[in-house]
């Protein structure tokens, strides 16, 4: 049996090389969703958490996360979740 979602963490990589010079890779998680309904669990988080903050890039950042799984959702299973935020 498949597992419905998975998540991978990659930590923060420090690179320094002649070419480009110093600089850090930034800590990411990926998401790996196989089921539609979690996937719009996970949508109505991103819309809860537009609602629900006060800080202006933290809206932007949940609206940005919200539209683009949305998308995701569509193309993955040819439905969307409502309008775009």
């Amino acid at each position: 049996m498949d597992t419905m979602i998975n998540a991978t963490g990659f930590p923060a990589k420090e690179y320094d090389n002649e070419v480009t010079g110093k600089g850090v890779i930034p800590a990411e998680v990926t998401i790996t969703v196989k089921d539609k309904e979690v996937a719009q669990g996970l949508l109505e988080l991103f819309r809860l958490g537009v609602e629900r903050s006060n800080d202006m890039k933290k809206i932007e950042a949940y609206a940005r996360g919200y539209n683009e799984l949305s998308k995701a959702i569509k193309e993955a299973w040819g439905t969307g979740n409502g309008t775009r935020i």
